[in-house]
């Protein structure tokens, strides 16, 4: 319909039409000056018009359907009609569903509104410029009715409160300022409230809660400035299930009123400025949470000892000031977060939680022994105990498959590279980094084909570097700095196709993006920069695999304060990594050629050939055997082929005579020429 410049004409033909819809017809306007005039007073019965999803392009105000007062629904949403509504929308009494979203650009809320006293649902989403004032907006709403019927207000990603009907206000993603208007708690029937993602600041009181008896969920979050304060023993009207106060000031102390919201399943107070211990009531007015983050505030304090008893399935309580020893966690626990505390005590000896996947107990001070019970965590996905002053051993675990990081770095733990991690099929991140670990790195650590991250810095490693670690074709950052490791780089880390030539820069906890995927497991790994590495390395021995030199993807690499020998292979990958990181061949005085300034010796680079073609890639012995075995099977099978096969042995003869014959002839006539040439002359 994109040519009917005259469809209003022809539809105004219709003088008992109740229900025009024509979304999506590629109408090409509804300005009334582009129309002809005659004919569009006669459409007295239209109830219902919904062009949604045309691109009109033109002025709302001069449509010609706003002089139709017998509409009770209008669906107005993405139809690129610019400005103001107009006046006229005030004598239309009848409106009860106005949607006029995804337009984008009235300046303000229009004021024609307030005497739609029969409107019920309003959608403005995306429509309204930024920067609207909170009191402004709810004075433009309408107002003044013997009965309000306004039960569905969307304003969601504008930049934006007395409605005794209104149900749901989704005021998130603008760029909402000023202060919060008191009124908004004369809202009776509000069940869900949020104004998050804001400018919001100033004081939210008890008045701003008065009515609110039917409130369910409510968040305020993203508004730095805005801060709570109500008197501590404020008896709040409603009953919470889900509430959200990230990033607002509900601090210095623990709010007391959260005791009374014991419907509660979610719960997010993390960055809220408090700075208080964990009060009494505690566990008991929280204990049907599933849901509880504390992050990021100054609590202070001991853990409560009967935790078991709640709910939680997930817990953040990181970056806290706690201290003392880890009681027996919630038997529901899933994810928990207990880092950068400073509880200490040993590790607790069962942790009582057979669902967990998540444990972070990174920086803080326990000690002692790793308990064989860790090993009953079948469930374990992630397990980050870092920076703490564990020592001993680490156990032989069976069960633990699941497991796909794994970091230990900043302990005391020794003995050989752990056993249990050859069972660890999943694992894609492993950091064993800072311990007193020792021995030989194993060979079967190429069948961790799930390895996408790998440091093993500043132990005690000695031997070689095991050449089926050239098989992790998903690797991306290789850290074995600090070592006693020798020998050469293997030639086939050119199978480490994964790596990543541009170096991606780190976050504090690796395993952030299965975090955020809730489980899906994290694909992408961040690398830690040579800055953030200054502190770990290995000390490796041998020479260095030239077949490293072909990892097109490597996004870290460092073989620094090892033993390491002969040539670096050469290959446009090592020589990108150099040029980022000069540092990543420090401390390995055996090594030589470009791009260091020393160069090798004769002696020194025969060596390392024969050491390559003997130890990482060519054997004489295997080579003679192969083609040994090659000749015999080859001569079995044409022999087998003659033998057996009666078609192809006539053919095979036939060929031969013919063969014979041609060559005899060729031979016998070429003579005769050539005697003849000799007897004439």
């Amino acid at each position: 319909m994109s040519r009917a410049m005259d469809w209003p004409r022809a539809v105004s033909m219709l003088p008992s039409l109740r229900t025009l819809h024509l979304s999506s017809c590629s109408l090409p306007s509804t300005n009334q000056w582009q129309l002809p005039a005659a004919g569009l007073c006669n459409l007295t019965n239209l109830e219902e018009l919904d062009l949604s999803m045309n691109r009109l392009n033109h002025p709302a105000a001069s449509s010609w359907f706003w002089n139709v007062t017998s509409l009770t629904h209008i669906n107005l949403m993405e139809t690129f009609l610019s400005g103001q509504l107009p006046d006229a929308l005030d004598a239309m009494a009848s409106l009860e569903i106005l949607d006029f979203s995804y337009n984008g650009n009235m300046a303000t809320m229009p004021r024609s509104l307030r005497n739609l006293c029969n409107l019920r649902y309003l959608d403005l989403e995306s429509s309204l410029v930024g920067g609207q004032d909170m009191g402004k907006l709810m004075e433009s709403l309408p107002q003044g009715c013997p009965s309000n019927m306004l039960q569905q207000l969307y304003l969601a990603n504008n930049g934006i409160g007395h409605f005794a009907r209104l149900s749901t206000l989704d005021l998130r993603g603008n760029y909402l300022t000023g202060h919060v208007p008191p009124q908004l708690g004369m809202l009776a029937n509000l069940t869900y409230l949020d104004i998050s993602l804001n400018d919001l600041h100033g004081l939210l009181t008890e008045e701003h809660f008065a009515e609110m008896a039917s409130l369910e969920t409510l968040d305020l979050s993203q508004n730095p400035l805005l801060k709570i304060h109500v008197d501590s023993e404020w008896k709040t009207p409603f009953k919470l299930r889900d509430a959200n106060f990230s990033l607002c000031i509900m601090g210095p102390l623990f709010p007391a009123w959260l005791q009374w919201q014991v419907n509660l399943t979610y719960l997010d107070i993390s960055s809220s400025g408090i700075t208080d211990k964990l009060p009494d009531w505690f566990t008991t007015a929280f204990s049907a949470m599933d849901f509880l983050d504390i992050f990021n505030n100054s609590i202070y304090g001991e853990l409560p000892e009967n935790m078991e008893d709640m709910s939680l399935t997930q817990f953040f309580l990181d970056s806290n000031r706690l201290t003392g020893p880890i009681p027996s966690l919630p038997r529901n626990i899933i994810y928990l977060d207990i880092s950068m505390n400073s509880l200490s005590g040993p590790f607790p000896s069962n942790l009582g939680a057979p669902g967990l996947e998540t444990l972070l107990m990174f920086s803080n001070g326990i000690v002692g022994h790793l308990p064989e019970s860790i090993c009953h965590s079948q469930k374990l996905i992630v397990l980050d105990l870092a920076n703490n002053l564990l020592v001993g051993e680490l156990h032989s675990c069976s069960r633990m498959e699941s497991l796909r990081y794994l970091l230990l770095s900043n302990n005391s733990f020794s003995g050989p590279f752990p056993p249990f991690v050859q069972s660890c099929k999943n694992l894609g991140f492993l950091d064993l980094a800072w311990n007193n670990l020792s021995g030989t790195l194993p060979t079967w650590i190429g069948n961790l084909v799930q390895l996408q991250f790998v440091r093993l810095s500043y132990n005690m490693f000695s031997g070689k570097i095991p050449v089926i670690i050239t098989k992790l074709k998903f690797l991306h950052h290789l850290n074995l700095a600090g070592n006693n490791i020798s020998g050469s780089i293997p030639l086939g880390i050119s199978n480490l196709t994964a790596m990543t030539r541009i170096a991606v820069r780190i976050g504090l906890f690796p395993y952030q993006a299965y975090a955020n995927a809730a489980g899906e497991g994290g694909n992408s790994l961040s690398a830690v920069t040579k800055g953030q590495e200054l502190k770990y390395g290995v000390g490796i021995s041998d020479m260095i695999p030239s077949s490293l030199s072909k990892i097109t993807y490597l996004s870290f690499l460092n073989l620094s304060e090892n033993n390491l020998t002969g040539r670096i292979p050469p290959g446009s990958q090592l020589d990108t990594l150099y040029q980022e990181h000069p540092s990543i061949y420090d401390g390995n005085s055996g090594l030589c050629g470009p791009p260091l300034q020393k160069n090798c010796s004769t002696n020194g680079t025969s060596t390392q050939d024969d050491q390559n073609r003997t130890g990482h890639g060519f054997e004489p012995m295997s080579f003679r055997f192969g083609l040994v075995l090659g000749l015999i099977l080859g001569l079995w099978l044409a022999l087998f082929t003659l033998l057996f096969m009666k078609a192809w042995r006539i053919a095979y003869f036939r060929l031969f005579d013919k063969l014979y014959d041609q060559i005899y002839v060729f031979v016998v006539v070429k003579w005769k020429r050539f005697s003849r040439a000799r007897t004439t002359d």
